[in-house]
């Protein structure tokens, strides 16, 4: 587990996998603490992109916990966002195969399943876990 401090941010690194110029990507995942207030940085590494299409999702679960009432909300296709939240976005170099979704100003409530997919046939994709912490205030008494 890779902790955030509160006035940094934590990169989640996932290991990218190559076999015969396919497109491919890391599955190797390890949820990412950070604590409310920070950014948090969610990495996925793709290789061979061709063209097809990197999404970011947010897998909510239903209100009783319930595994198979999930659904994804997608948060961004691409370099694009389509969340209306701005502080979701991803941080990609053109020609890279490293895809980072950034959330500025984390809160608890940002806390869950992140999937990284890419939309092949069969789909593809990696889950990331953000857990979430509030940040502790100092005592205010002398």
């Amino acid at each position: 587990m890779t902790r955030v401090p509160a006035s940094g941010v934590a990169i989640l690194a996932v290991l990218a996998v190559v076999v015969g110029g396919e497109p491919r990507m890391g599955r190797q995942v390890q949820p990412v603490e950070s604590v409310e207030g920070s950014d948090a940085l969610l990495t996925c590494v793709v290789t061979d992109v061709a063209n097809n299409t990197v999404l970011w999702k947010y897998i909510t679960r239903g209100q009783d916990g319930n595994p198979e009432a999930q659904r994804a909300r997608v948060l961004t296709a691409g370099e694009t966002r389509i969340t209306s939240d701005p502080r979701f976005s991803v941080l990609h170099d053109a020609g890279g195969g490293v895809w980072v979704l950034s959330i500025l100003n984390a809160t608890v409530r940002d806390a869950g399943l992140y999937t990284c997919e890419l939309n092949t046939t069969p789909l593809q994709r990696s889950f990331h876990e953000l857990i979430g912490e509030y940040r502790l205030l100092p005592d205010p008494s002398p």
